[in-house]
């Protein structure tokens, strides 16, 4: 958790130093998706950041609420 603050901290910093900070990443999609578990599935969400906002959250569920994990499968159902 500890890390994923700093992270954060960093990137909101870093964007209000150089609002241009996003016009320096990539524009393609990333031909390469590599999946696997990191942690118990508690709650399962997807977010962007880019130099046009944020888009999300969206999160993944079944009929029931209960967590799904996202996969290419879920992610393409999911009608963003």
């Amino acid at each position: 958790m500890e890390k994923r603050v700093t992270v954060c901290e960093w990137l909101c910093d870093t964007i209000e130093a150089n609002l241009d900070f996003f016009e320096h990443r990539g524009t393609a999609a990333p031909e390469d998706v590599i999946q696997r578990t990191l942690h118990s599935t508690k709650c399962t969400a997807w977010v962007a950041i880019s130099k046009n906002g944020i888009l999300g959250p969206y999160w993944f569920e079944d009929e029931n609420e209960r967590p799904r994990t996202v996969n290419t499968e879920r992610y393409v159902e999911n009608k963003f």
